[in-house]
Parts: structure tokens; sequence; C-alpha cells
């Protein structure tokens, strides 16, 4: 068995398991990859599958009874074709550090003696994950909504009269009307019929008392905080007028016993 037919094999066999093992050597495994974002969040990687290879074997004889039922030959001498592969595989690999699987990928050997398998870009080797396409949000472009059912009529917002009153506007089926013949002038002089007023006017047409109420609530703290400080004026004046002409009365309430006899002390 040569490197050409173990590829072939191995492709049929990856269809139904998701590790072959080649004994003494490692085995090759289904790795599985969950969905990613990539580009910024804007793209969506779907999930898929890949082959990969790792030191470590399980000791299954998967390979040897699948040689067996193909060749039909005993399972004994299936194992030896597997050995004899195994050997030769491990020679190529320490000669050339590499080994070529077709429409699969290449099994490295590092220096470090580490063996790693890299899949071939163009290998389809599982079509269930392989069909997967990215998708990205970038190009995708939002539908304006669908009416649900267009044959329905669909009811106008109400309009706001001049004066702040809601009124609605009832729909005027003009397929049903006939269409006059000729134009009367009566018709042709009339003036267009005004457009309603948005319903988003503003509450201060609506409902004109309302700012002048609004500005009230506002200004009555600086009305309160003048008329303090004009009273305060007004009880410095007083107290001052009240000192200069009946200071027999004022000056108690302003100095005590010790010191009115020092202001009445004549000098």
């Amino acid at each position: 068995m040569d490197s050409v037919l173990f590829s072939k094999i191995l492709r049929q066999m990856l269809s139904s398991h998701t590790r072959i093992s080649l004994p003494g050597l490692g085995e090759f495994f289904v790795l599985q990859i969950g969905a990613s974002l990539s580009d910024r969040g804007f793209t969506i990687n779907p999930p898929y599958k890949k082959l990969a290879f790792r030191q470590s074997d399980s000791g299954d004889t998967l390979l040897a009874e699948f040689i067996a039922r193909s060749n039909r030959v005993d399972l004994l001498t299936a194992k030896r074709v597997v050995a004899d592969y195994v050997e030769h595989l491990s020679r190529q690999l320490q000669s050339e550090r590499s080994v070529w699987f077709e429409g699969l990928g290449r099994l490295l050997l590092s220096r470090t003696g580490d063996l790693f398998f890299v899949q071939d870009a163009d290998a389809r080797i599982f079509p269930d994950s392989d069909c997967l396409e990215a998708i990205s949000m970038r190009n995708l472009s939002v539908a304006p909504a669908a009416v649900a059912n267009p044959a329905s009529p669909v009811a106008p917002a109400p309009a706001i009269s001049p004066t702040g009153e809601a009124f609605a506007v009832s729909p005027t089926p003009t397929a049903a009307t006939p269409a006059s013949p000729t134009a009367t002038p009566a018709d042709a002089a009339s003036p267009a019929t005004p457009a309603a007023i948005p319903a988003t006017a503003s509450l201060a047409t609506a409902n004109p008392a309302a700012a002048p109420e609004q500005s009230r609530h506002l200004a009555w703290p600086y009305v309160v905080l003048i008329t303090l400080a004009v009273l305060l004026i007004l009880a410095f004046v007083a107290l001052a007028v009240l000192g200069r002409t009946l200071p027999e009365y004022v000056d108690p309430l302003l100095y005590n016993s010790s010191q009115l006899e020092i202001i009445n002390t004549v000098l």
C-alpha cells in the first residue's frame, strides 16, 4: 500500500468515522470548528470540519478491518499490510520531513519530532460542512415593511384644526365617483383645499394658555426675592429715621445699658 491508495481509503473511511489510527504512529481525527465572527463582527463564519493528526492513537483496528473487507482477506493479513505501511511512512517522514496525501493535505514532521497535518485548501473532505459559506452583514439591506393586507383601507391619522381641536379626515373613494366630462368655471375658480396641519404641532399652538402659565411658574421665585429685598431696605430706612427722631425708643433696641450710659454722657 502506498500513500495514494491510503489517501483514497482514508477519504472513504472519514464519511463514517471520526478517527482512524495508524498503530505506533498516531491517528487522523475530525476536528470540529464552531461558528465565529470576523471583520469586526460584520462577517459570520459558519461551523466547519477539518482533518487533523495527533501522535497518540486509540489503538483501534478500523483501518485493518476496512482493508480486510474491501480485499476479502483475513484480519491478520490486513494488520500486516497496515504495519508495513506505517513503517514505510515513518522512514519517509524521517528522510523527507513531509508526506503528501493526494486530495487531503500534507503530514509534516517538525525539528522537535512533532507530527502535524495541514489540510489542503482545495480539499473537499466533508460535504456537509464544505457547502456552507460566510455571511457578510455589510451587504445586507433592510427592506421596507410590507403591508399585511393591501386590499384593506388604511385609516388616516387625525388632523388638528387651527383652533387646536383634532378631527378625523374620512377617505373619499375617488374610483367610485365618475369624472365630470367638462369642468365648470366654478370648479376652475374654486380655491385649493388647505392642507391639514400636521399632528406634530407644538403645544403652544394647540393650547395657547399653556405658555403663559408655565412662565408664571418659572417667575414666582424671582418675585419673592425682589419683595424680600425691598422690605429689608425699607426696614433699614425706617430704623435710621426713627433713630434720629425718636432715639429714646430706638437706642434701647440697639444698645445695652452700659453702652447707653456712655452714649448719654455729656462731655
